[in-house]
């Protein structure tokens, strides 16, 4: 049974594509660069970085394109100066509480947030009060965490959950306040390692870069 296709417009530029498919999908299979982090396409959807803005006609705001499944007549935007200035804001917001000193950082190089700070360039940081600090510490002999670098995409918890069904990596506490932890003690898994594979920054690392052996 042959896919059924229907018609978009992205970038004033017309493709065919299957029903249903996932805008981010679709834009970034056809050459567009859609920024994310949160977003993982074998885990459930997340939509918290907001960073995957788009504009749809007919839409009164900005879109998550994540979330968004194509319909036929549809009609995007990935690029102008208004979701541009949306995706710079979300950045700096992930940046408020996330330590500047990626010369030092364990992940520096391999980092999608240094990766997207860099290709913005000029981001302007106007948080000036007192960051969380929360102190590295071991989850297992094989997992290091460092949770003021995290901000929260839930990769790790989701992949624990959704592919190993072992539910062992969760979000503690509330608000500002939200730590990627355990439910007490070791983490109590298979140690797949998969949690680390899925982190974009370096809240979860393997221990051997920590201590260099």
């Amino acid at each position: 049974m042959s896919t059924e296709l229907i018609h978009v417009t992205i970038n004033d530029q017309p493709f065919e594509v299957p029903k249903g498919a996932r805008l981010i999908d679709v834009c970034r299979e056809k050459g567009f660069d859609i920024p994310s982090f949160c977003y993982y396409s074998d885990l459930a959807l997340q939509a918290s970085c907001l960073m995957c803005l788009v504009r749809i006609e007919k839409m009164p705001k900005l879109q998550t394109s994540c979330t968004i499944t194509c319909t036929d007549g549809m009609v995007v935007t990935t690029q102008s100066e208004e979701i541009e200035k949306a995706q710079r804001g979300m950045t700096e917001f992930l940046l408020a509480n996330h330590p500047l000193d990626c010369p030092v950082c364990d992940r520096g190089g391999e980092c999608e947030l240094q990766e997207m700070t860099f290709d913005w360039g000029g981001l302007e940081e106007r948080f000036t009060e007192k960051k969380n600090y929360y102190a590295e510490r071991y989850l297992s002999p094989m997992v290091a965490n460092d949770p003021q670098r995290c901000i929260l995409c839930k990769r790790c918890t989701r992949v624990c959950d959704e592919w190993m069904g072992e539910d062992a990596i969760e979000a503690g506490n509330r608000g500002a306040n939200t730590v990627i932890g355990t439910y007490g003690g070791w983490l109590n898994c298979s140690q797949c390692g998969n949690c680390i594979e899925v982190c974009c920054w370096t809240e979860l690392i393997v221990t051997k870069l920590v201590r260099g052996n």
